[in-house]
């Protein structure tokens, strides 16, 4: 299921890691929101995280603010962060699938309307994906990790968090509509992620 022994991947998950202890400070009911959530794991992948951080989101965004905002709809409002929802007033631009790109390289692909004539985009074995669901005209969505196996792209580990539900990790399959019928999808595949 991994990179070998370095993936970074699974070792930002690992108990003791700064995002540990992050996510650990966001119980369910009062989770890490979907996109700051893969923002700090992307932001630990990147080696951009000292193992002291304390577990405060205005700290983790300041250690790449620019890309939080962009992966992030979760934003600074005066001194403090504001979970804000995008609506088509909001001039910011918000994409959790650039702004990965732009952190961690590897290959976006085209976002489709998931439907039974349209599966979901593909996985890559072996690799992590970042992927954002979202309904028509982004109003509703939701951004999670998924580590394929490597050596079965449909066998795979959703790495999640919501602020209702909190932090989770499931086992599935992903074939067909993965359970992603009537959402648009985009899919970020991210290079190795090893040592």
């Amino acid at each position: 299921m991994s990179d070998g022994p370095a993936d970074r991947g699974w070792m930002a998950l690992e108990e003791g890691t700064a995002l540990h202890r992050l996510v650990a400070a966001h119980p369910r009911g009062n989770g890490l929101p979907c996109c700051s959530f893969v923002a700090a794991w992307s932001l630990w992948a990147a080696g951009m995280v000292p193992h002291t951080i304390a577990p405060d989101l205005k700290l983790w965004a300041r250690l790449g603010l620019a890309y939080w905002k962009l992966a992030n709809i979760t934003s600074f409002g005066s001194d403090e962060l504001d979970e804000v929802l995008l609506d088509d007033a909001d001039p910011r631009e918000w994409d959790s699938l650039e702004a990965a790109l732009r952190l961690l390289g590897g290959r976006r692909a085209l976002p489709v309307l998931v439907c039974a004539s349209q599966p979901a985009p593909a996985l890559e074995a072996g690799r992590w994906h970042i992927v954002q669901r979202w309904h028509h005209q982004r109003r509703s969505g939701h951004t999670y990790l998924v580590r394929a196996d490597d050596d079965d792209a449909q066998a795979v580990t959703v790495v999640q968090s919501s602020v209702r539900l909190g932090y989770r990790v499931d086992r599935g399959t992903w074939s067909g509509q993965a359970g992603l019928g009537g959402y648009h999808v985009g899919v970020v595949v991210l290079p190795a992620l090893g040592g």
